[in-house]
């Protein structure tokens, strides 16, 4: 499988150009050409450290001068030298799947205790690893978290440092495998090659308080991240769980934010995680009554997975079962993918009788300056402006939320263009009546879409991918993996621009496993919509895309 290019350090996009840091002291988002937030760990090491770093001096020059003492000028004869490289070995590629939802009984304050779903339930992962451009796969292998034996390998461990190679690309999948805990998939580098690989966990069950589809893909681990859409009014329950694969302790701090700004609450600051440990904690018990809560999760020391298990109980009826894992953090321009909007008629219906069954955009900005945010929406037919005239004024360390009920049906991308940085998610809804199960579906800002992703399918429901194109027309080539490890006929997918296209990934190979996926054209942006009866819904970001090479400034000098 082609190994991605690397990015210059520094290098900006027209899509979305370089901010400076908010008043309220949060650091500034990075560079959106990677479309990725500041301050984030995500992808930093694992699956992206290559063969060697490049030492850049502060200015970007590959280029040290002299070290001089302040006030003394150059001596006589200094020269420029060139900066030494320092090889640093590539690191395995690491993303933690959540464990199974459980259905909360009791609890002393923000600790939880669990009950069994029901007799149906089942929750399976699903997980995919490419080779290197010359045919090489990394071992890999999906394990506990607490390190136990592992569930499944998908890969042997080659048995020299560079492996067999085969001179062409393959891969190696699988489907269903059953889990419970916590789970995590180890994908070694080869040689100083990182391996790509990803998994994502699907979850059903049809009886239950937790009866319904939810989905997540597998993340890796970062230090700064954003999650969005918790609700803990009455008939809602959000569960914050975060995980620890390392082996080195963590720290964590939770910034929690409501519709009226930021929330302080006790015990929300200087959250041990042991390595190889998790720990659960009830919102409700940080931010009682929130409709619309984020949370930002930042870790000192080894960087965490987090994900909240959210349902609704109305009554005695099953109101949803999701899992919200992080978006992409703060940037000027954010886009979420795989927006599946109800027929008018049943979202009426719905909101009749249960007005939280509208499905609404949420938009939380990092700094404490109000925002003034641009919305646009995506759809099969085109582009559609939301707001008063397309404007939303968006509070300044607060989430936003914004309606979507007037959209058509069918899927839709949601794009937010803002003069404050901003991140983004929508809460859908799917069903026929309040009285019957009604399911829960979270979207989040994702990265654009790179070159030779790789996407296991979700392994429960009927899985579809979602592609949007805000600005300009898009391909998207998608090649099956089966259960085998081989490769099938690619097809090439158009999105015209400012368009949503809804498609099967395994059409032409229904027993497909897993897909890879390469881009072309303009920026697109992609998530799996999973759907299962009248009601059941699941929406999975595609895993953000591997640096091949990363590259790290080092400042010379006193």
């Amino acid at each position: 499988m082609a190994e991605t290019p690397a990015r210059s350090a520094g290098s900006t996009s027209p899509e979305e150009p370089a901010l400076a840091g908010p008043a309220s002291g949060h650091p500034a988002p990075e560079r959106a050409a990677s479309d990725r937030p500041a301050g984030t760990g995500r992808g930093r090491v694992a699956a992206s450290v290559a063969a060697s770093v490049v030492v850049l001096a502060a200015a970007g020059a590959l280029v040290a001068g002299p070290v001089l003492i302040p006030g003394t000028a150059p001596a006589a004869g200094a020269r420029s030298v060139a900066a030494p490289v320092a090889p640093v070995p590539a690191a395995e590629t690491t993303a933690v799947c959540p464990g199974a939802p459980r259905l909360l009984t009791a609890g002393s304050g923000t600790d939880p205790r669990f009950s069994p779903v029901s007799a149906s339930a089942r929750t399976t992962v699903g997980a995919v690893v490419g080779s290197t451009g010359s045919g090489v796969l990394g071992g890999t292998v999906l394990e506990p978290l607490s390190g136990e034996r592992p569930l499944a390998t998908l890969a042997e461990v080659p048995r020299s440092s560079s492996g067999t190679a085969t001179g062409a690309a393959r891969a190696a999948a699988r489907t269903g495998i059953g889990v419970t805990a916590p789970s995590v998939l180890r994908a070694a580098p080869v040689g100083q090659t990182p391996t790509t690989a990803a998994a994502v966990l699907g979850y059903r069950a049809d009886d239950g308080d937790l009866r319904g589809l939810a989905a997540a893909g597998c993340q890796r681990p970062g230090n700064d991240l954003w999650l969005l859409g918790a609700s803990t009014t009455v008939g809602r329950t959000a569960i914050l769980t975060l995980h620890n694969p390392g082996t080195s302790p963590a720290t964590v701090d939770l910034d929690l934010t409501g519709t009226r700004g930021p929330i302080t609450a006790a015990g929300s600051q200087g959250l041990l995680l042991a390595p190889g440990g998790s720990r659960s904690i009830v919102l409700a018990g940080l931010a009682p009554g929130q409709s619309d809560l984020g949370v930002r999760v930042r870790s000192k020391g080894a960087p965490v997975a987090a994900v909240i298990q959210q349902s609704v109980l109305r009554g005695l009826t099953p109101g949803g079962i999701e899992y919200l894992t992080p978006a992409q953090g703060p940037a000027l321009t954010r886009t979420v993918p795989g927006v599946l909007i109800e027929s008018p008629a049943a979202s009426a219906a719905l909101r009749r009788a249960a007005p939280d069954t509208v499905p609404v955009l949420q938009i939380a900005v990092a700094g404490d300056g109000d925002a003034t945010v641009r919305v646009q929406a995506h759809g099969p037919s085109g582009q559609v402006a939301l707001g008063s005239a397309g404007v939303v004024r968006a509070r300044g360390g607060a989430v936003t939320t914004v309606p979507l009920q007037a959209l058509p049906a069918g899927v839709w991308g949601i794009t937010v263009q803002s003069d404050v940085a901003v991140t983004a998610g929508v809460r859908t809804v799917r069903g026929t009546a309040v009285r019957r199960p009604v399911d829960i579906a979270q979207a989040g800002a994702t990265a654009r879409l790179g070159q030779d992703a790789v996407l296991p399918v979700v392994p429960v429901g009927t899985a579809r991918l979602a592609l949007t194109a805000p600005a300009g027309d898009a391909t998207v080539t998608i090649r099956p993996v089966g259960t085998d490890g081989r490769l099938g006929t690619a097809r090439t997918v158009r999105v015209g621009a400012g368009r949503s296209v809804l498609t099967d990934p395994r059409q032409g190979a229904p027993g497909a496993a897993a897909v890879v996926l390469q881009s072309g054209g303009g920026a697109v942006y992609a998530a799996q919509v999973t759907t299962s009866g009248t009601s059941g819904i699941a929406i999975a970001a595609v895993p953000e895309p591997d640096e091949a090479v990363r590259q790290i400034p080092l400042r010379l000098g006193p």
